[in-house]
This record gives C-alpha cells, sequence and structure tokens, in this order.
C-alpha cells in the first residue's frame, strides 16, 4: 500500500508537536507515517499519511518556543544554546 505524502503545513491543529530531528534538515526532509486530517470537514475523518517534514518545521518549532523569550537578544539566546548542549551532552553522553 503506497501512502499519500501530506507536507505538515497542511495538517489541522498544532502542527509543531514533533520534537525537531536531524532528519528534517536533510534536502529531502523526513518523511513520517501518521494518522492526519487536512480538512475540517472531513467525511473520513482521519487517515494513514506519510507527513513530510523539513527544515521549515524546525524553524517553526524554534521560533514558537522562542517567542516567549524575545527580550532577549540574539547573542543571550546563543549563550542559552551553548548551555544547552553543553548539558545534553553531559546529560546523554555517559
Amino acid at each position: 500500500m503506497t501512502l499519500e505524502t501530506v507536507h505538515y503545513s497542511e495538517l489541522l491543529g498544532n502542527r509543531f508537536n514533533l520534537k525537531p530531528r536531524a532528519e528534517m534538515l536533510k534536502p529531502e526532509g523526513w518523511l513520517k507515517p501518521r494518522m492526519v486530517s487536512t480538512e475540517i470537514r472531513a467525511k473520513s475523518g482521519y487517515r494513514l499519511a506519510n507527513v513530510h517534514y523539513d527544515e521549515s518545521y524546525v524553524i517553526g518549532y524554534f521560533a514558537r518556543t522562542l517567542e516567549n523569550l524575545r527580550e532577549l537578544t540574539s547573542d543571550e539566546i546563543r549563550a542559552l544554546i551553548g548551555k544547552s548542549k553543553k548539558e545534553s551532552k553531559r546529560l546523554f553522553d555517559k
């Protein structure tokens, strides 16, 4: 069975409910089979489709995350990202 491919931007509801993955940044993006609805009044409801995630998803995800930190400067945000990377390495590279 071949699944239809749907770009994440066509989904209804919260489009940014998946954590970003490095695969999304590849030129071809990343496909994930999911139950989706792209029509408000869809008679059939949800259906299984390959959802295409790409760099624009990662950018949108981070933009929503940073929205509450908008009073910070770019340098302050870079410093936080650096600290977060160090903490991630400490926690997960054991």
